[in-house]
């Protein structure tokens, strides 16, 4: 019995800690230069401001889909983002990244796959599934 009082007076304390460590974080948060607008708004009652637009374009999965055929063999982030803009897509944010996280979600879906994975500032290298 003592040592399962023993066990939750730890676990009650390790809890504590993980709690103290969060609000550290937290008000370091708040005292961040780039959070300030956030803060100010927040602290005078205003509504949160509106998340930034979906940094996903409409159709850009459906648009790489399309164009399966125009990249045969291996290819990388880059590539189809060349072809993308080739193509004139309308992106909505960051290209790159945009093109890069769909890629990764068609790899999930097993319609790609990762032939090589990207490490040390080298690019993830993809096929046709």
């Amino acid at each position: 019995m003592a040592s399962m009082i023993e066990s939750a007076r730890t676990l009650g304390e390790q809890i504590v800690k993980r709690k103290a460590k969060k609000v550290e974080m937290f008000l370091a948060m708040l005292e961040d230069p780039d959070l300030q607008e956030l803060v100010s708004a927040l602290r005078n009652g205003q509504p949160t401001p509106a998340r930034p637009e979906h940094k996903f374009a409409p159709g850009l999965t459906q648009m790489i889909l399309t164009l399966r055929a125009a990249s045969a063999g291996r290819f990388t982030a880059d590539d189809m983002q060349k072809k993308l803009e080739a193509q004139h897509f309308e992106f909505t944010g960051d290209h790159r990244r945009a093109v890069r996280d769909a890629l990764s979600r068609l790899a999930n879906n097993s319609h790609l796959k990762v032939v090589e994975a990207g490490k040390g500032g080298r690019p993830s290298v993809y096929e046709w599934s």
